[in-house]
């Protein structure tokens, strides 16, 4: 037996409208700069490593390391941003906060290994017009594209985009001490101070790089504790439904048609607070069952009674896992992966067994008679019709 609630409630779609709307835009806009950062850092770094190849000197070469990394690291943030759903975003965020961790530690050792080799090896100053036009440009377009970050990190709640605009927050810093340092004759004392606070800077990178794997190991650690007592806990399935358009249920009943279920009964209905409760009796007492009990009751559902080979199984394979993150770690392309919201609000209900499916049956069709579904066995093999007003297989006319 299924179920998938169609409730159409122009508040609810008011509201994901203008939510989704004001979200698409923000997440827009930080693709398109989180593109030309990856870009323009890949760009820049490539050119100081073939100068400092080209003059045979390594001046230079700090800021090439960092501008490389900062562009492999914003490859991965705008890869976290082409997440389809809110969930999808959260999932790949923090594993991006963890990819992004190792390679701005991966940045910090390049960068000290390079300063150790500069210790033992000096090298003479540099201050030609290519340089310093380089770095100027390196710096402002940095500064306007991290203040642009900056700002749409905190709308879209994004970690990994944060943290990576404090790296490059960090290498404009870096930039500007070496422009300093490296590029420009100074007095030995003047060299030790800019030398000083290119260390305090660069010590800033494994301190982010710590806090972002950190990041994705707390959610990692959630995940699997939430799986863990689910596992333990619940014998029973929780099933739920979700607000869908009409749009929506049409779209679910094509791919039921399409993985070659038959639709034996369908109805249409309202269920009171007191049904919803009755329905879902076996988790009263639990957390989630008065939201349960409220959103069942909150409009009309579509319940159908299916028949296929192996239905139960097909069914519940078709419609994913009813916890969010299961289904986005797990079952992106089942009926819950593509239109669940939340482990409440995940779309529809399978059946766990036979008799589960009896009682259910029998709770939404009292007036089904359970004998008869051997003759609708026996209607699988034949070619049914489906007629689409009554959402039905008959036998053809």
């Amino acid at each position: 037996m299924a179920t998938v609630n169609d409730n159409t409630s122009s508040s609810v779609a008011e509201e994901d409208i203008n939510r989704n709307k004001s979200f698409k835009l923000y997440q827009t806009i930080a693709y398109a700069i989180c593109v030309v950062t990856c870009h323009l850092g890949l760009y820049l770094g490539l050119i100081a490593l073939f100068y400092c190849w080209f003059v045979g000197s390594l001046l230079g070469l700090s800021y090439a390391i960092s501008a490389l990394m900062n562009s492999i690291c914003s490859f991965f943030v705008f890869w976290h941003l082409k997440g389809q759903t809110p969930n999808d975003l959260e999932r790949r965020d923090y594993l991006v906060c963890c990819i992004n961790g190792a390679l701005i530690f991966g940045s910090f050792l390049g960068i000290k290994s390079h300063e150790i080799q500069l210790m033992i090896d000096l090298q003479t100053p540099t201050g030609d017009w290519f340089t310093r036009v380089y770095s100027v440009i390196h710096i402002i377009s940095f500064i306007t594209l991290s203040i642009v970050k900056l700002v749409l990190s905190t709308k879209l709640k994004s970690k990994s985009l944060f943290y990576d605009t404090l790296s490059s927050i960090t290498g404009i810093v870096l930039s500007i001490a070496l422009i300093l340092r490296d590029r420009i004759s100074i007095s030995k004392g003047e060299k030790e101070i800019i030398g000083f606070l290119c260390m305090l800077t660069v010590i800033s990178l494994p301190i982010i790089s710590f806090k972002l794997i950190f990041i994705g190991i707390v959610y990692q650690n959630k995940l699997y504790r939430q799986s863990f007592r689910q596992e333990s806990n619940n014998t029973y399935i929780n099933v739920h439904t979700t607000l869908l358009s009409s749009s929506h249920t049409h779209e679910i009943i094509e791919l039921i048609l399409q993985r070659q279920f038959i639709f034996i009964k369908s109805k249409r209905l309202q269920l009171n607070r007191e049904r919803a409760g009755e329905f879902y009796r076996e988790h009263q007492g639990k957390f989630f069952y008065s939201r349960l009990v409220h959103y069942m009751s909150c409009g009309p559902i579509s319940c159908h009674i299916l028949g296929r080979d192996n239905a139960i199984q097909e069914w519940r394979s078709m419609l994913g896992p009813t916890k969010v993150f299961k289904t986005i770690f797990e079952a992106e392309n089942t009926i819950r992966g593509q239109h669940g919201v939340t482990d409440t609000r995940n779309c529809g209900h399978g059946s766990d067994s036979t008799e589960t499916a009896q009682r259910e049956i029998k709770f939404f069709f009292p007036e089904f008679d359970m004998k008869s579904i051997s003759k609708y066995e026996n209607l699988l093999a034949n070619n049914l019709v489906f007629n689409r007003d009554i959402l039905e297989h008959q036998l053809p006319s």
